[in-house]
């Protein structure tokens, strides 16, 4: 978790910080929903999502399942950060991800990971989900 760490202390910001956040809580909420998803699925939809955050376009590209539904649950946290800050994270998450993850192609050692992270220093963001989603899509830290 130290490449966690390393990255968001390169964010001064709040707002970047705060999408990270939202990243992680956006990848919760995903990986809940589809718990047999593997590493490289969700690494793939975080490469989608860099591809939509770019200025360049992409045509013909196929979105996948897993990198739409993570834009649909990432995209209200954009609304306050400028989109290249926002690839720019994504840019930085996704290596974290895959070093993490490892070389094994079936691994779910990443998913693993962030859930045990994220429901064992974040509980208190996680139990706000369920009913801000009532609410609004964005959760509030």
């Amino acid at each position: 978790m130290m490449e966690r760490a390393k990255a968001l202390q390169s964010y001064k910001d709040n707002k970047a910080v705060m999408a990270v956040i939202g990243l992680e809580m956006t990848m919760y909420k995903h990986l809940t929903k589809y718990p047999q998803m593997q590493d490289w699925e969700i690494i793939a939809g975080m490469e989608e999502l860099r591809k939509r955050l770019s200025p360049l376009a992409f045509p013909g590209s196929n979105p996948s399942t897993h990198g739409e539904s993570l834009w649909k649950d990432f995209e209200p946290f954009l609304k306050d950060l400028d989109r290249s800050e926002a690839a720019d994270i994504v840019g930085v998450y996704i290596p974290f991800a895959k070093l993490f993850s490892g070389s094994e192609l079936q691994s779910r050692q990443f998913q693993r990971g962030l859930l045990g992270f994220l429901q064992q220093y974040q509980s208190d963001i996680l139990e706000k989900i369920p009913q801000q989603e009532e609410q609004s899509p964005i959760i509030r830290v």
